[in-house]
């Protein structure tokens, strides 16, 4: 369990900006209360796992946030949960739904406040949230005050983009905004409700922040994305600043062991993947600017040199490795083992043709059945550039191109 970040320091904030003065100077002390805070979600059940150092996963999460959490805590959740449309973003919030409203048991209040991501689900869906004790679903653009078992009072309110808020009217308690929008959007929000002392930045990077960033009387933080850090600090109010101690970012990562509750109702999630066709229904939902894919098998007559680098390439087998926990049913691993997947003429599922799986040569090239039927028709070689496309920070955090490349060279 690794934590980055200030460490154990206290941060009083001083005085900068319009946000704060005599308004800000007149609330009565607030606190101390530790705050918990998991960042929007977007979907992220589990990392994919293709390679080591890959943070997230709810297994991980829900052991981290037990060992945090206390009868003083307030443990809060972002929303956002989805991160898709369609069947399959009711599949993730439904299973996530299940997921947030078990951990954190002990703390003293645990909250979901939904998102904008959130607000096309029926009310329904949310069920397993509304049915579990001491726990508050909070909807989309609304406002929740809770207390711990001491009395201080947290008032946490979303605000969703382009809506204003109402001022929350409770002088006595401590105000969370949670921000869905940019850093100067939340400073907007600071300025819009000077009682505020905390705006949390939720369309802010894909990492926290690592120290909380001074607005006014009031301050700023972004706690990252898909569940891969947990955010821990105790806030409080004195002479009207607000004051953060003991801030911590800690990274969902491999040293955290998996809850088996929860590796249990992923799996589940996987199986619910294959019953319902997942990958199918989401193939083939666009054309592609640059035509259509003719297969790997089409490029060997002319190429087989490099056919055949492919062919003994990780690449080449790309498909092998979703073998495990059933991830060739999951879109998120899909897109990136195969060819074209959600584009016509790309893979589809298991009926697709084989040379669709994998890595293939268009993965990088781009589709080429104009160029396989006429090879006059040049095709731009694959760059660097394309490769980010998967190999991104968050699913190949090693990646490095001039290490990888000799793997695949041709």
């Amino acid at each position: 369990m690794r934590g980055v970040g200030i460490g154990w320091v206290a941060i009083a904030l001083a005085w900068a900006g319009s946000c704060g003065g005599p308004l800000r100077a007149e609330l009565p002390d607030a606190g101390p209360v530790h705050l918990l805070v998991v960042g929007p979600l977007q979907g992220r059940l589990e990392p994919c796992g293709c390679t080591g150092g890959m943070l997230g996963g709810i297994p991980r999460m829900k052991t981290l946030v037990d060992l945090e959490a206390t009868s003083s805590t307030i443990l809060v959740d972002t929303g956002d949960v989805a991160g898709a449309d369609g069947e399959y973003g009711r599949l993730k919030a439904e299973i996530l739904a299940l997921a947030v409203g078990d951990r954190g048991r002990g703390a003293a209040a645990r909250l979901l406040v939904l998102g904008e991501g959130d607000a096309g689900f029926p009310a329904e869906l949310w069920a397993p949230v509304q049915g579990i004790k001491d726990y508050e679903l909070v909807d989309p653009g609304a406002g929740r005050a809770v207390a711990t078992p001491d009395g201080v009072i947290v008032r946490v309110q979303s605000i969703l983009p382009g809506e204003a808020m109402e001022a929350p009217g409770m002088p006595d308690a401590l105000v969370v905004l949670l921000v869905h929008g940019d850093r100067a959007e939340a400073e907007a929000a600071l300025e819009a409700a000077p009682q505020a002392d905390l705006a949390l930045v939720l369309h802010g990077g894909e990492q926290p922040d690592e120290a909380v960033v001074p607005y006014g009387d009031a301050a700023t933080f972004a706690p990252g994305k898909r569940g891969r850090h947990l955010v821990s600090m105790v806030i409080s109010r004195r002479a009207g600043r607000t004051v953060v101690a003991d801030l911590r970012v800690l990274a969902v990562d491999e040293s955290v062991p998996p809850d088996p509750g929860m590796e249990a109702l992923f799996l589940d999630y996987r199986r619910e993947l294959v019953a319902r066709n997942i990958v199918a229904s989401r193939a083939a939902l666009e054309d592609h600017p640059d035509g259509a894919y003719a297969g790997s098998a089409s490029c060997q007559e002319c190429h087989a040199d490099a056919y055949r680098t492919f062919k003994q390439s990780r690449h080449g087998h790309a498909m092998e490795v979703l073998e495990k926990d059933q991830a060739w049913a999951d879109p998120e691993c899909i897109s990136c083992h195969t060819v074209g997947y959600g584009f016509v003429s790309g893979y589809e599922g298991r009926s697709s043709p084989p040379d669709l799986a994998g890595v293939g040569c268009e993965a990088c090239h781009g589709p080429s059945g104009s160029h396989a039927a006429e090879p006059s028709e040049y095709r731009t070689p694959g760059t660097a550039t394309d490769c980010i496309r998967c190999h991104d920070a968050e699913n190949s955090p090693a990646f490095w191109f001039d290490d990888y490349w000799p793997g695949i060279e041709h």
